[in-house]
């Protein structure tokens, strides 16, 4: 299963959340994330929770989610997981300074701004930005939100078949 990005060949294959500030706020999951998590699921497969684990907190967050979970203890480390899932098929979810490299090897860079706040170099890494996880995933779920932020569905892409299930009607 995958979701088609508007105007792009690629289609996100996989979805990576960063733990703390992204998907918690003061170590509490956000009220709500379950819920639309399960509905991302039932159009992607590959859910990945990223945690530096520095709480001890990140396999009982990524159970009660049901998030495959990797360790990352650094940016670097983020990174080279998103090489290796592949940077053209994922989008990434994240907030933090340590979030940027991952961001920017991902097909589809996402911030988020709660209450734990944005790091500027995420906010400069990303392609859009939401105030809370549950509008990115929203975003994620819902074609002509993503249509109207990444500003296709324009006639010139229109024009292009690809794209095509893209149009306005």
């Amino acid at each position: 299963m995958a979701i088609s990005v508007p105007g792009a060949k690629n289609v996100i294959e996989y979805v990576v959340f960063d733990h703390y500030g992204t998907i918690t706020v003061h170590g509490a999951i956000v009220t709500g994330l379950s819920e639309r998590i399960d509905k991302l699921r039932q159009k992607i497969d590959a859910l990945y929770l990223f945690s530096s684990n520095a709480y001890e907190d990140a396999q009982v967050t990524a159970d009660q989610l049901g998030l495959s979970l990797r360790i990352t203890d650094s940016a670097v480390k983020k990174s080279s997981e998103i090489i290796q899932l592949g940077e053209d098929k994922g989008a990434v979810i994240g907030n933090g300074d340590d979030d940027v490299y991952m961001l920017e090897k991902a097909i589809l860079p996402i911030a988020v701004c709660q209450k734990e706040g944005l790091s500027v170099q995420a906010l400069g890494a990303s392609r859009v930005m939401f105030n809370d996880i549950l509008a990115a995933i929203d975003f994620l779920l819902d074609e002509r939100r993503m249509v109207d932020t990444l500003g296709v569905g324009s006639k010139l892409i229109c024009q292009n078949d690809d794209f095509s299930s893209f149009c306005r009607k």
